[in-house]
């Protein structure tokens, strides 16, 4: 459990019923005995207001609506986890079947239609595939969505003990920036599928050539918080939600950030997966680079649930 002194503003954490949201205050409110954390959430309907609370202002919302934000008691917050903590947890306590999901397994059973007898139902070779799990040195795909991982851990943790990595979900957990994202680049060289759906990750103004993820050939960003635009800062332009544009610029929603040439922070992707970012248009203007400049691998783009409405966009 977190205590207010551990909290910062910005951070990104995890509720015990496994809701994500953003710290965005800490310290008392009028009317209570206790501090509270305000927070924002990833998801606004389970907010209560926008930051206020008996007429009194405690803090801003970085999205929209007037009711995306709560006070939650420190003890209901968890505390994040290492990306191998999350890992041990899910491939190696299964295998020693402490794990609540091995548990209920051992118990399956079908109904036997209406004569009321249970069968019990005996997956085969689970034992086999759990051990072969567990041994995370072999490992090339892994899976920890919705895990409340926080921190890539010490440097040299993951590749010394899983660095045969090529396949990776880390959706929906608390990373804050790509930052913390390029510490799995750098720890993990085979690394071709990356996953990082569901999380508002801030961007740096610069991105350096060393934060390349020089292999990777598929990248799925799904309802990230993004907005595509075009910036008058960045070019004389008034038309919103380029996606061509955004090679050379991206700004999320809650942050305010820019994103500065993904190109070059992805040069060999091939598949790339953007739905539920709000993208408006994929048409660009004279003087913007193109499909071919930015992505000249890419042979396939998902746009699900985006704002685009005619073909022409």
């Amino acid at each position: 459990m977190k205590s207010g002194e551990s909290l910062q503003i910005g951070q990104r954490v995890c509720t015990e019923d496994g809701a994500l949201a953003t710290v965005r205050y800490v310290g008392p409110v009028e009317g209570t005995k206790h501090e509270w954390a305000g927070v924002e959430w990833d998801d606004p309907s389970r907010g209560k207001h926008d930051g206020s609370h008996g007429g009194k202002r405690y803090f801003e919302c970085a999205g929209v609506g007037e009711s995306c934000a709560s006070f939650v008691r420190f003890h209901k917050i968890l505390a994040g986890v290492t990306f191998m903590d999350a890992m041990k947890n899910k491939y190696q306590a299964q295998s020693k079947g402490t794990s609540v999901e091995n548990a209920a397994a051992e118990n399956m059973y079908i109904d036997a239609g209406n004569t009321g007898r249970r069968v019990d139902v005996q997956l085969v070779g689970k034992q086999d595939i759990l051990e072969k799990q567990s041994k995370l040195d072999e490992l090339v795909s892994v899976y920890l969505p919705d895990s409340c991982v926080d921190t890539a851990g010490p440097r040299g943790e993951i590749s010394g003990e899983a660095g045969k990595i090529s396949e990776l979900d880390i959706s929906g957990n608390l990373f804050e920036d790509w930052s913390a994202i390029q510490r799995f680049n750098e720890e993990l060289p085979a690394l071709e599928h990356l996953e990082v759906s569901g999380m508002p990750l801030r961007w740096p103004d610069s991105l350096p050539a060393a934060m390349a993820f020089a292999n990777l050939k598929t990248l799925v960003m799904n309802n990230t918080g993004v907005a595509w635009s075009q910036e008058d800062s960045v070019k004389d332009d008034s038309r919103n939600g380029s996606f061509w544009k955004a090679c050379g610029s991206m700004e999320t929603a809650r942050s305010d950030r820019e994103m500065r040439h993904l190109h070059t922070v992805v040069p060999a992707l091939e598949e790339l997966h953007l739905c539920g970012n709000q993208i408006s248009s994929l048409s660009g203007t004279e003087g913007e680079p193109t499909n071919a400049d930015c992505f000249p691998n890419l042979r396939s783009l998902f746009l699900e649930d985006n704002d685009l409405q005619t073909w022409d966009q």
